[in-house]
């Protein structure tokens, strides 16, 4: 059983202890939860924190980093991370998730894939991205993978097609998971347990949910994508490489109380380990937030390379 939080100043609630799956969105520096039913749904522009408390007082904190977030969201989510790390006695394990990189482990808390929607939240150093405008609900996700389910919107057009993959054009009331010519039934099983998450989650389980195979499109999608052309060729083959490409491209970050060293604000002091624990190369690198200030090991990379273990000292 988790030991009850003390009563602070923390922008966590005391909820943060209980065994289980806790999602938060960064908004304007401060975290806000994220509604059960909309979990496997993140924004490109966004970030989020993803904790999860197992067995044994045993923890895993995610910090996800939408493709568009900025320098600023990614730092204060790190700052947020620590503040929740130090609430939960140092105790999880924190991870650094990458969009369409993420972990095996954070895979494996939605059984049924995620979707990555365009645009974020205002924040507090930027005005709202574009994407969260009134009007109609017309969007297109690509589905990729086949151990780890994956959602990508697309521009909404038949060029963003292939006949490999499955695709989920959403349209509000209606809800069309179009298969590939190619497209195998695995894909198409998973496609489905994507589609009807959204239904569930963003539309509340009212929208009309639909297959469609390829060649047999309803006049409903022919009126938003117009006139189906010849499609590029796709391979289902391309979703085991990129199951294979992502398993192996997450970060890992061992949180560590702090010792006696001082460095400037927003700073933090980490041992860089290639190739592993016990690799044999190791050194310390000075990283704004979560993010390398001059590259790992000659790297002139703003960041560290994928791959790489770090724990904080």
């Amino acid at each position: 059983m988790y030991t009850a939080l003390p009563k602070s100043g923390s922008p966590f609630g005391p909820a943060v202890t209980r065994p289980g799956l806790h999602i938060w969105r960064v908004e304007k520096l401060q975290p806000v939860e994220v509604p059960e039913a909309t979990w496997g749904v993140f924004f490109s522009g966004d970030a989020y924190l993803v904790l999860h408390n197992g067995p044994d007082e045993r923890a895993h904190l995610h910090l996800w980093m939408g493709r568009d977030s900025s320098r600023d969201e990614q730092g204060a989510c790190a700052l947020l991370s620590t503040q929740l790390n130090a609430l939960l006695g140092e105790r999880p394990v924190t991870h650094r998730e990458v969009q369409g990189n993420e972990s095996d482990v954070f895979m494996e808390y939605f059984p049924r894939g995620v979707t990555y929607q365009e645009g974020g939240v205002d924040s507090a150093f930027k005005p709202t991205r574009p994407g969260t405008g009134a009007g109609p609900v017309r969007k297109l996700y690509q589905v990729k993978g086949r151990k780890n389910i994956r959602a990508s919107e697309r521009g909404l057009s038949w060029a963003s097609f292939n006949t490999g993959d499955c695709f989920i054009l959403d349209l509000g009331e209606t809800l069309f998971v179009w298969c590939g010519a190619r497209c195998n039934v695995l894909e198409r099983s998973r496609a489905q347990e994507l589609a009807t998450a959204i239904r569930d989650g963003e539309q509340g389980g009212k929208a009309r949910l639909e297959i469609v195979a390829d060649g047999e499109e309803p006049p409903e999608m022919l009126q938003v994508l117009g006139p189906k052309p010849t499609l590029q060729e796709g391979s289902p083959e391309e979703d085991v490489v990129a199951d294979q490409r992502n398993a192996g491209a997450a970060i890992l970050y061992k949180a560590r109380p702090p010792r006696d060293t001082t460095v400037a604000p927003g700073l933090g002091i980490a041992e860089c380990h290639h190739g592993g624990p016990g690799a044999g190369h190791g050194h310390t690198v000075v990283a704004p937030g979560l993010g390398m200030a001059g590259g790992c090991c000659g790297s002139p990379r703003g960041d560290m390379e994928l791959g790489t273990e770090l724990r904080w000292s």
